[in-house]
């Protein structure tokens, strides 16, 4: 299948999306604001996407001095999938985050997309009074705690977080989940 482009709704004309989940600044000229009135080339570029938080893949746009943080599977569904029920959320097909071919993308309800393949069964291998084991940055095991809760719950008592326990706990979680390095300036792992 050849890649095939198509500029990203609101940005036409300064970005363009992919059939294989690119993302690129389009080449323009702009007028310098330095008072010269001379216009300025921007060269076409590949944009570099980030990891979010959550494992998805995105970019930032930039107009008019704004900058919109935007995820490329949802750009690709935007662009290259019709949508005439107009559901909510963009599933990958073979469940890899990262794969943002139009092929592998399609929209569905927010309850086909949280029972779509394996999740259910991933989900239920990490629970959250799963007990956790912290460790200092060198791996050395330090403490264990019996869940996730109990583990923020001593991070804020000892003054190394300043957020709620919800939040710290969350992070903690992320970290068990390995889409965080560390959390707090420690290591976290489920205890298996």
């Amino acid at each position: 299948m050849e890649e095939q482009w198509k500029g990203i709704e609101g940005f036409e004309g300064y970005y363009q999306i992919s059939s294989f989940g690119r993302v690129k600044s389009v080449e323009r000229y702009i007028q310098q604001k330095d008072g010269m009135k001379r216009p300025y080339k921007i060269p076409e570029k590949i944009l570099k996407p980030k990891m979010k938080y959550n494992g998805y893949l995105g970019v930032g746009l930039a107009m008019g001095g704004k900058v919109q943080n935007s995820l490329i599977h949802r750009l690709v569904a935007a662009a290259f999938i019709p949508n005439p029920d107009g559901l909510p959320e963009v599933n990958h097909k073979n469940e890899d985050k990262k794969d943002n071919r139009v092929e592998n993308l399609e929209w569905c309800s927010v309850s086909y997309n949280n029972c779509y393949g394996t999740r259910l069964e991933r989900t239920a291998r990490q629970p959250h009074n799963h007990s956790v084991v912290m460790f200092d940055i060198d791996g050395k095991k330090l403490l264990t705690f019996q869940s996730v809760n109990e583990a923020a719950r001593h991070l804020i008592t000892i003054g190394k977080s300043a957020v709620s326990k919800k939040v710290t706990a969350n992070n903690i979680r992320q970290t068990c989940q390995h889409l965080h390095k560390t959390a707090y300036g420690y290591q976290w792992e489920f205890d298996e």
